[in-house]
């Protein structure tokens, strides 16, 4: 029994979890405990020589070969605690191992972490011997490479990063007591709780022995045992083994864990701690007094009587000092206790010696044992030790696992002592909780998963059909518990099920989660048709949200109509028929359809979701009137009663679904038919008479169209209609109507309505009259919203909206159709589900109540087991290898964080900042955070024309530079851009940054900070936008080609850009002072982009495939030929795209040999000839990427002649290029298009072809930036972005490194030694192969030797002579000529004249139109550099590309100089 009479001091254990040899958690731990079994196991000589263990080791005759294995040390889930792989193989595993019990800890107590709480963290750990045995083993760290280690291994960051990571806001200590660490935790948490500096703790230690799969020496006189066994108390204890766990309890006040419903494990009664002090004969002894002295405190505290504790957990260590002193302190304590009362044990003799860990392990035995009623077994103790006389103390060892018989409330005590003298012990009291048992009302259950990656996610889902198959009976509790007490993480799938047999079944099934992001959601509101009796059954009996807004709004229709209301949807059996009949009447259907859709838009907004638009169909828009405030609920409903009233007098009429569009219908019809609806694109509803409709319906069959007669009493949306518009008129003028606060579409315009519409009374007539638009109004609701719910009967409009709008637009439903009336579970239970999935916080007290007072029954989160490990051996021979290796490479672009670059903070003090605004909450934070950092924020809106709004509020269109020179002018200029436009979707990057990046160009001296979402993947599961990473064309070259420019790219998350978090805004605004051009943020930390190579990359023989086949676009260019080339010597088969068509095979020898041929051609042809004498099976096809209907006719041919394609190779492309000032949206466009099209198409026909991978043939220019190169560089950031999607098979994006004569570099020398060539291709081919990562560079040199010899080409490039030959005549201009003048216009044109070869260069003449290009402007300013001794910004140049202007610039530099 329990005396449930608790003090404010006593603290309730609430939930607890650990890892420990040979179990994964605290109840294997308690089954090892109770079936009394030993960790320790013998190890052979093989086993201990493959651990590493030296064979004299082996002979040494004090070397016990014998140990306690610890599984998965090297495990950690990094990628769901945003840890980057260096980072988690340079993280103490103590660390790591603690972190994931602190998870599962705040799991078993029901605390979720998705938000912060004010919880303390008290916790210690072992020495860093991974810091010491392997991070250190490279003698060479700098100061800078050791506080990055120490800051992952330092004991004193185990409790503040646990505390930083889970969001915990309490006290963060660590504690270092030596063996008494953990249990002095728990004894300063309960001390901080007591005094109020948090509302709940969590308490442990970690210890790992890094070398427990080897033996130890046990010199004698040591305190480790040389028998290789533990026996605490036994007469042949020798000393201690040395064990590996990680243990953490949550502490919660009583009062505080009674009233929020924790299920109570045990309560804390009370603790000490003390020092033994001096009073011993030495630092490690123990001594009596002191151990006594803390365990007399505890009993105080407790104020309990000593004799009633009925079982201690000891310290007991099996040492021959040790255990007597423990049992002669406890025996003064315990005085008042009668001979061997006491029953005592120690579990390290089961699993070793702990150390930082043993206390809390010792408590959690403690605590399972008042829990079981259970007293368990102490191992190896018997005999018992001659030197302890166990039968005149209150003790004795418990060597049997027997139940706990008690008359009164059980206890137990806990003792840990510490070497250096720190003694802790803590009082347990049992916690019997009422019996509840946990039940749900309703016959379906919704179970919402998650993971932080798919992989995570499926491994939740496997744990948990595994529990179902173990504990059915708790479906109820375990959809509850996952509803209310798990954190929601990125990757979910919700799964709704009548049973545990179902839920089994769909739980193994193989399904991908959504990723949780923001969504927009509308609602479409059901017609006429959609009706059924009992359509509201299932949920007015089991959803309490639906039947509350339910009964509101049926109470407000007069009494006969509301028992008109009633008898259709809860009929009794005897009234089902004449209820049909009722509710085919229209003015007992139309009030019937308005209050479901009404209780249902108000159910689903009382669970949480948001609605951010809405679409009615005929009558159902009067439920978006009504959400939306035009129309109060009382005055919806007179209106609903007096339409279907006025409705209902038409006379009769008939009506006819066609399975056509309506301007195809139009030559059918006739003053006694009218168009009634437009539902979909192929789907048309026809009203009018009942004779011209069934001359109508003979005329659609004869013409072979599909037509379905509707079951309708009148002819609505028609002619026939008229009549009754005059005595609803008179209803509708008497009605206030307001102006809509939340948007939705009229069904006349399929736009959305205005405020002058919803409160005219001739549109509600209109309403009635005309046709519904639907088709086009669902288009216009989709254009704002990603989910569209039908919130009505049925799935009629589900059905019409999935015909019209995009396959990226979700359309769910809410209540079954007629037909599924069966079905066990009503569409909203799923949608919930699925809108869960989508990331909608959903209100799930709605759904389910919290479990009170229930253990957690859930399966702990199954974190990924990925291992992290650094071998002192790997760390030394890493060292060099890089600076040997100067041949081909390949990398793989990988993040780190950063830890802190900012060198000073950022000064906007009196600064006039730009903010380029977006729809997401972070601009405003920004705009707060500027402004706190002394800056004026001008802040700009996306809008048509200028126009001032609000102080420093314009509305101008970004795109047009007059207008943003208005702004430039209206503000007297500004020194700084925060552009967060891409936080927003948009069609192209590109496009959207263009205008403004070509207006800055001009502005001189100016910080351009763009923010941005969805560009990278840096944790590798995050969703990237390839349309947005075009962006990356621009903002990675506009700084080379106008160095005045300083432009960032600060890219962050969905949670960042949707939050409300001042803090990190202020952090983005700090970081603008950060050097680095691009830092992604994940959760608050921040990463920048390296690198790291592959392994050195060794060719050999490949085995040859017969079956491979492999497309490659752009097969006929240079880098197209190589490749097939080096892959035909695979075996592969080759199917050759290309754009142009190619002369008939016959006369490929004739073209060759003939001098006359075009040279291109002839080097194609010489190839395809080789290759067909080789044997290579091959065909070439021509079709255009840009065109899919080509492309798909090719494949189909290709593989009628080759076989199955396995693999696609996509190396087409535009080389593109021109400097950024000169660069047009149609240009840019047309460059880009073979790459970022010409992907979407490859991507579309083979997404159904079961293919090993797909090749995209990408630039390192995309990557590290090209001058002159923008749309270049954007098209291929474009396919780098779309190797990190999800795709249907392996996608990859090459960075290939400039060519040697081949492809788009044919013509350019690149320098020696530079570019790759054959040779080079073939080595990085292999490579390729071999890896499965998403993005790769390939590097003609090792990444260092390329820097260096970029650096040496472009310096060599900016000294070379002039190619041009000279003697040529001045083409003919459009320009006059006039011949320059002055003697710095003759010098410049004399330079000109060395570059371009003309005789006579005009002042006014255009660089362009004279046949130069970026390449040869910048030459010339180079040359301008080193002849006059003044830098031209290349950017400044181009906005007029002529003689005067270079002139005009260098004479303004020399006279302000």
């Amino acid at each position: 029994m329990s005396e449930n009479n608790y003090s404010e001091l006593d603290i309730a254990i609430v939930g607890m979890a650990g890892r420990f040899p040979d179990a994964n958690n605290v109840d294997e731990l308690w089954q090892n405990v109770r079936d009394g079994k030993c960790a320790v196991q013998d190890l052979s000589d093989a086993q201990l020589r493959a651990a590493g263990v030296s064979e004299d080791d082996l002979a040494h005759p004090d070397y016990v070969k014998r140990g306690i294995p610890f599984m998965g040390m090297a495990q950690f889930d990094a990628a769901f605690f945003g840890y980057t792989p260096k980072e988690a193989a340079q993280l103490d595993p103590q660390q790591r191992v603690f972190l994931q019990t602190c998870w599962h800890a705040l799991e078993h107590a029901g605390m979720t972490t998705d938000r912060s709480s004010f919880t303390g963290v008290f916790a210690g750990c072992g020495v860093p011997a991974y810091l010491l045995q392997n991070l250190l083993a490279d003698s060479q760290q700098d100061i800078t490479s050791l506080l990055a280690l120490t800051n992952g291994n330092d004991k004193d960051s185990l409790a503040t990063r646990v505390s930083y990571e889970l969001d915990l806001t309490g006290p963060a200590v660590s504690v270092q007591t030596a063996c008494s660490t953990s249990l002095v935790a728990v004894h300063m948490a309960c001390r901080s709780l007591q005094n109020y500096e948090c509302d709940s703790a969590l308490a442990g230690g970690v210890w790992l022995n890094l070398n427990n799969e080897q033996g130890y020496h046990a010199p004698a006189g040591g305190s480790l045992s040389p028998s290789g066994q533990l026996s605490a108390f036994g007469e042949q204890a020798d000393g201690i083994l040395i064990g590996s766990g990680s243990a953490a309890v949550v502490l919660k006040r009583v009062d505080d864990a009674l009233e929020a419903g924790d299920h109570i494990l045990a309560v804390i009664k009370g603790s000490a701690i003390n020092n033994d002090g001096k009073e011993k004969v030495g630092y490690t002894a123990p001594s009596v007094t002191g151990q006594a002295g803390a365990i007399e405190a505890a009993l105080e505290f407790a104020d309990i009587e000593p004799n009633s504790v009925g079982y201690i957990e000891t310290h007991g260590t099996g040492t021959t000092l040790g255990d007597p002193i423990e049992i002669a302190a406890l025996s003064r304590a315990y005085d008042g206790c009668a001979n061997q009362q006491v029953a005592i044990g120690s579990i390290k003799a089961n699993i070793g010696h702990l150390d930082s860990a043993a206390g809390v392990t010792g408590l959690i035995k403690a605590v399972q044992a008042l829990r079981h009623k259970t007293l368990p077994p102490s191992l190896h103790c018997e005999p018992l030790n001659s030197k302890i006389d166990f039968a005149n103390s209150p003790f004795y060892v418990n060597t049997e696992l027997k139940p706990w018989h008690s008359d009164s409330v059980r206890r137990a005590a806990v003792s840990s002592l510490g070497m250096g003298g720190t003694n802790a012990h803590v009082i347990l009291e049992e916690y019997v909780a009422p019996e509840v048992e946990y039940s749900q009302a309703t016959p379906w259950y919704l179970l919402p998963l998650s993971g932080n990656s798919q992989a995570g996610l499926d491994a939740q889902r496997q744990a948990l059909a595994i529990k179902l198959q173990q504990s059915p009976e708790q479906l109820p509790l375990i959809a509850a518990q996952l509803q209310h007490s798990r954190t929601a993480h990125a990757i979910r799938h919700a799964v709704v099920v009548d049973g545990a047999e179902q839920a089994q079944q769909l739980l193994v099934r193989d399904v991908s989660g959504d990723k949780a992001t923001n969504h927009k959601i509308g609602l479409m509101f059901s017609g006429q048709g959609s009706q059924y009796v009992t359509m509201a059954q299932p949920m007015l009996k089991y959803v309490p949200a639906f039947k509350a807004h339910f009964e509101e709004v049926t109470a407000l229709f007069n009494d006969a109509l509301q028992d008109e209301l009633r008898r259709v949807f809860i009929p009794n059996d005897e009234e089902l028929l004449a209820a049909n009949q009722l509710l085919g009447q229209t003015r007992v259907t139309q009030p019937a359809l308005f209050v479901v859709a009404y209780a249902m838009a108000k159910c689903y907004q009382s669970h949480g979701v948001n609605i951010e638009a809405m679409l009615g169909h005929s009558i159902g828009e009067y439920v978006a009137a009504c959400l939306s405030g035009v129309m109060n609920l009382e005055t919806a409903v007179k209106l609903v009663t007096a339409r279907g009233e006025a409705l209902q007098k038409m006379a009769p009429g008939a009506m006819l679904s066609v399975m056509s569009d309506a301007q195809s219908l139009a030559p059918y019809l006739n003053d006694q038919l009218d168009i009634a609806a437009c539902n979909s694109p192929s789907n048309t509803v026809v009203a009018g008479t009942k004779e011209a409709i069934k001359a109508l319906q003979g005329e659609l069959k004869a013409a072979d169209i599909s037509v379905t007669r509707l079951h309708v009493s009148h002819a609505f949306h028609s002619h026939l209609t008229e009549p009754v518009l005059g005595e609803f008129a008179e209803v509708l003028e008497q009605a206030q109507l307001s102006a809509p606060n939340t948007p939705f579409v009229s069904n006349l315009t399929g736009t959305w309505i205005t405020a002058e519409q919803a409160v005219s009374t001739q549109y509600w007539l209109d309403h009635i009259r005309q046709a519904v638009n639907f088709v086009d109004g669902v288009n216009t609701l989709a254009q704002q919203c990603d989910v569209l719910i039908e919130a009505g009967p049925g799935d009629t409009l589900q059905k019409l909206a999935k015909q019209s709008v995009s396959d990226s637009v979700i359309v769910l439903n809410s209540i079954a159709h007629a037909r599924d009336l069966k079905a066990p579970i009503p569409p909203f239970v799923k949608s919930l589900g699925k809108l869960w999935q989508l990331g909608v916080q959903i209100e799930w007290s709605e759904v389910s109540e919290v479990a009170q007072g229930v253990e957690i029954a859930l399966p702990a989160y199954q974190f990924d087991k990925t291992e992290f490990w650094v071998d002192a051996k790997a760390v030394k021979a890493s060292s060099t290898r890089v600076t040997e290796h100067t041949g081909p490479e390949l990398l793989e672009p990988i993040w780190q964080q950063q830890l802190c670059t900012v060198s000073s903070p950022v000064n906007l003090q009196d600064q006039k900042v730009v903010l380029l605004a977006s729809d997401a909450p972070l601009t405003t934070q920004l705009s707060s955070a500027l402004t706190a950092r002394g800056a004026t924020v001008i802040q700009v809106w996306q809008g048509q024309t200028f126009s001032a709004l609000e102080q420093n509020q314009y509305r101008l269109d970004c795109q047009d530079a007059s207008q943003l020179n208005m702004l430039h002018e209206q503000v007297d200029g500004f020194e700084q851009i925060v552009d967060c436009r891409l936080l927003d979707e948009h069609a192209c990057g590109y496009q959207l940054l263009l205008p403004l990046a070509k207006w800055l160009l001009g502005q001189g001296q100016i910080n351009w900070t763009v923010v941005a979402s969805e560009l990278f993947s840096v944790l590798g599961d995050e969703a990237v936008s390839a349309e947005k990473a075009t962006a990356l064309g621009i903002l990675r070259v506009i700084g080379m080609e106008q160095t005045a420019i300083r432009c960032q790219l600060r890219e962050v998350m969905q949670t960042h850009r949707d939050g409300s978090q001042l803090q990190f805004a202020a952090q983005l605004v700090a970081d603008m002072a950060n050097d680095s051009q691009e830092i992604a943020y994940r959760g608050r930390q921040r990463f920048v982009r390296t690198q790291q190579a592959l392994p050195t990359i060794t060719t050999q023989e490949h085995e040859v495939s017969s079956s491979a086949v492999t497309f490659i676009t752009g097969g006929l260019g240079g880098v197209g030929l190589v490749i097939a080339k080096l892959l035909a010597a695979q075996g592969h088969a080759l199917v050759l795209q290309t754009r142009s068509a190619l002369p008939a095979s016959e006369q490929w020898a004739a073209l060759i040999a003939d001098k006359d041929s075009d040279a291109k051609l002839v080097g194609q042809l010489t190839a395809l000839t080789a290759l067909q004498d080789a044997g290579v099976r091959i065909a070439v096809v021509q079709a255009d990427v840009l065109d899919i209907a080509s492309l798909n006719v090719a494949i189909s041919h290709a593989e009628q002649s080759l076989g199955s394609i396995t693999q696609v190779i996509h190396a087409a492309g535009l080389p593109g290029g021109g400097m950024l000032a000169q660069m047009s949206a149609e240009q840019a466009a047309q460059s880009m298009a073979a790459k970022t099209q010409g992907t979407d198409n490859l991507l579309a026909a083979f997404k159904s072809h079961k293919l090993e991978r797909m090749l995209l043939c990408s630039s390192l220019a995309s990557v590290l930036g090209a001058l002159g190169q923008s749309d270049y560089c954007a098209a291929n950031s474009y396919l780098d972005a779309v190797a990190l999607q999800p795709q249907p098979f392996l996608v990859q994006s090459v960075n290939w490194d400039a060519w040697a004569n081949i492809g788009m570099a044919a013509g350019h020398s690149v320098g020696e030694d530079f570019g790759i060539d054959e040779v080079a291709a073939q080595t990085l081919l292999a490579g390729i192969g071999q890896s499965q990562a998403p993005q790769l560079y390939a590097a003609s040199l090792s990444w260092q030797a390329r820097e260096d010899k970029v650096a040496e080409l472009t310096e060599r490039l900016m000294q070379a002579k002039a190619p041009a030959p000279k003697g040529h005549k001045r083409p003919e201009l459009d320009t006059e000529f006039e011949a320059p003048e002055s003697e710095l216009e003759l010098q410049l044109a004399a330079i000109w004249s060395e570059f371009l070869g003309f005789d006579e260069i005009g002042v006014f003449d255009n660089l362009f139109e004279l046949g130069g290009d970026s390449l040869i402007a910048i030459q010339m300013l180079a040359k301008v550099k080193q002849q006059f001794a003044v830098e031209i910004e290349p950017a400044t140049f181009f906005e007029d590309p002529n003689l005067d202007n270079l002139t005009f610039l260098i004479e303004e530099q020399l006279l302000n100089e």
